[in-house]
């Protein structure tokens, strides 16, 4: 909630209960997409509908503002992986770094 009340608070809005609608929700949720990773925005997406959801459920709230709302997909990252020169260039690198001395031996 406190990135979520940051936000109206920068748009000049209050942060109380009726400010926190769909649009609002939706609207804070997109500006996240531009900046930060698709699992965080995932994070932040399930956060914000268990607060509701526990609004709903203390009678604060009647209706969910989040209800219906698609969770968003995290796209997959490929993780860079080592050529085969580049993989070489790195054991010849540690070639010699382990002796006799590091190996079987407990610190």
């Amino acid at each position: 909630m406190r990135f979520f009340s940051g936000r109206l608070k920068v748009q000049g809005r209050s942060a109380t209960i009726d400010e926190l609608d769909r649009a609002a929700i939706r609207e804070w949720l997109a500006t996240h997409a531009d900046r930060l990773e698709p699992s965080t925005v995932k994070t932040r997406h399930r956060g914000m509908y268990r607060f509701g959801a526990w609004l709903v459920g203390k009678g604060e709230l009647t209706d969910h503002p989040m209800k219906g709302m698609a969770q968003p997909v995290p796209k997959v990252t490929p993780v860079p992986v080592l050529s085969d020169d580049g993989l070489g260039r790195v054991l010849k690198a540690c070639k010699g770094a382990l002796t006799s001395r590091h190996v079987g031996t407990r610190p």
